[in-house]
């Protein structure tokens, strides 16, 4: 039987084991203390956590926001062995504000900056096309899929399109960023292309698997929104879009770093033509 979830991106067993780490943080040490508490108290619901997280180590597919169910209990294990560490401390005042502090203060930074400065350029993007919203001919994002919100956050009514990554034999999404203008070609048949440019290869089910899925109008958009480093991977892309009377009309940064469709990426950014 084939495994659906790999399609999608495998990782080992014990990879959960890792995800508590990294989103627990600075909680963690005080989260084990409270388990440990825990187990004298309210061992069957510690029981059911461990074999929920076990059952989820066994697909091969994982994320990080499959353990956010489990959060309001890690913070209630948290808060209990935060509060027994302290209270060890007896009367020492500095020494209890410093705990508070290395345990706090670098939640506080992470939030700031995860909230702030990485990877902010997605919804700035949507935000300026909610204040500047196209027109019937619509948006049509060439980044990588679900790099940005959609609908839900433009409340607006023109056509927005994207490539398809379902997964499979080679999405049009993979396809794009590895040969860009070939696959112009074959979305935007109209468009008008460099006289050197390849014809796309015959027989080629782009078209058809984006027609029902996702556009089902092949006119060029009014937008288009780039990833930043797709003109640096791909020139033509610039000429492309000048010969298609289209201009830059602003560049978004995305933060400090960025996993896009060229791997880990500094200084990431958006921009909409």
């Amino acid at each position: 039987m084939a495994d659906g979830g790999a399609l999608y991106g495998s990782h080992p067993w014990h990879w959960y084991l890792e995800g508590l780490a990294v989103t627990l943080g600075t909680f963690l040490p005080f989260c084990c203390v409270g388990v440990g508490l825990g187990v004298k108290h309210f061992p069957s619901q510690l029981f059911a956590v461990g074999i929920s997280i076990c059952l989820l180590s066994l697909a091969s597919h994982k994320e990080y926001r499959f353990l956010l169910p489990f959060f309001p209990i890690f913070s209630l294990l948290t808060g209990q062995g935060l509060q027994k560490t302290i209270g060890q401390l007896q009367e020492e005042r500095t020494a209890k504000l410093t705990c508070l502090t290395i345990v706090f203060l670098p939640q506080i930074i992470a939030a700031l900056f995860f909230c702030l400065v990485h990877q902010r350029g997605a919804e700035a993007v949507m935000a300026h096309l909610r204040q500047h919203p196209a027109g019937d001919d619509g948006v049509f994002f060439l980044t990588a899929c679900h790099a940005t919100p959609f609908y839900s956050f433009v409340h607006g009514q023109g056509p927005l399109g994207y490539l398809d990554c379902s997964p499979g034999q080679g999405s049009p999404q993979k396809r794009f960023f590895e040969q860009p203008m070939p696959v112009l070609r074959e979305i935007f048949p109209e468009a008008l292309h460099n006289a050197t440019e390849r014809a796309p290869p015959k027989g080629a089910a782009l078209k058809h698997c984006l027609e029902y899925r996702y556009r089902k109008s092949w006119q060029l958009p009014e937008v288009f929104v780039l990833w930043g480093s797709l003109l640096a991977h791909e020139p033509r892309m610039g000429q492309w879009l000048e010969i298609n009377r289209y201009q830059l009309e602003v560049e978004l940064q995305d933060g400090v770093w960025s996993e896009g469709p060229y791997d880990v990426e500094l200084w990431p950014s958006f921009s909409i033509w």
